[in-house]
């Protein structure tokens, strides 16, 4: 039988030598299992709900009219353009899951049901950042605003690229994060990957990187990091310009216009909206502040 030893008022056993050490060895990976285990059931009991409401937002009255006509311009991207998909300007991944999504049907609501789930991932994202930047309880709070933002349930009853930008934007911000906290190769690789995809659903997330090197370059403990992100992003560069100027119809529309002796700018392979419907106006200025807080442009309401 073992003996027991007092230590204060708490009788504990002693069981002695290394078994005794193997014992509250498996112990405390056991608390630690549990503990594990109990955290991520009680962020599912959160983040679920949630969920669960921003669903219903999304699919209600998500196939009450017909596709306009950014949508229908999504659809004809990948089933009557000329140019294949990797070939897209804007950002070639939405269209590739557009293609294999089309596979389950091509009514409003299969279609448009991708940009939910895509939304769906962008909560859970939402989520995980806000956890790891604050709190739990900010996390919830953003969550819960981004769930029920008018303007993204729009979006996710789209078929078009915008909810996948988000998505992609808010893994570049998370797995940024993951990077500062331990710096690693493979959360190095994880961090590259997540910009290119970013980059590849649209182009203008170009602009993310920047605000994260100020970020390195105005903290000071970050800094000894800032070499290891400036070789990182000169890959995940290099590989979107070939992928962009080799991959899109740009360069050869270029090309063509340097041969022919035509401006750049007139080539509407190049710019496809020349003429007086690029004339800048004044009135131009309150309309963008319209059509960023109301949509971008004259879709469902």
């Amino acid at each position: 039988m073992p003996s027991t030893a007092k230590l204060g008022s708490v009788s504990q056993p002693y069981t002695g030598g290394s078994e005794g050490k193997h014992s509250a060895s498996l112990m405390r990976g056991d608390l630690e299992g549990m503990s594990q285990d109990w955290g991520w059931r009680q962020h599912a009991r959160t983040l679920i709900p949630i969920l669960g409401v921003f669903l219903v937002l999304a699919f209600y009255g998500i196939d009450r009219q017909s596709l306009w006509e950014d949508e229908y311009n999504s659809l004809w991207r990948v089933t009557a353009s000329k140019y294949p998909i990797w070939k897209d300007g804007h950002g070639f991944l939405y269209f590739a899951l557009l293609n294999v999504w089309i596979n389950f049907g091509t009514s409003e609501l299969v279609l448009r049901s991708l940009s939910v789930l895509l939304g769906v991932l962008a909560v859970c994202l939402t989520y995980a950042v806000g956890l790891a930047l604050v709190s739990r309880r900010a996390a919830v709070y953003a969550t819960v605003i981004l769930a029920t933002s008018p303007l993204v349930i729009w979006y996710s009853q789209e078929v078009r690229y915008v909810t996948l930008t988000l998505a992609a934007t808010l893994l570049s911000m998370y797995t940024f994060q993951r990077l500062l906290n331990r710096p690693s190769f493979s959360r190095l690789f994880a961090y590259g990957s997540a910009n290119l995809i970013a980059f590849f659903s649209f182009v203008p997330t170009l602009v993310l990187p920047m605000f994260q090197v100020l970020y390195l370059v105005s903290s000071p403990s970050r800094r000894p990091l800032l070499w290891k992100w400036t070789v990182c992003q000169l890959v995940v560069l290099v590989v979107f310009a070939w992928c962009f100027v080799n991959g899109t119809h740009f360069l050869p529309a270029i090309m063509q216009a340097r041969d022919s002796g035509q401006s750049v700018i007139a080539n509407p392979e190049v710019f496809p909206f020349t003429g007086d419907f690029n004339e800048v106006r004044l009135a131009v200025i309150p309309y963008t502040f319209f059509a960023f807080s109301a949509g971008f442009s004259l879709g469902p309401s």
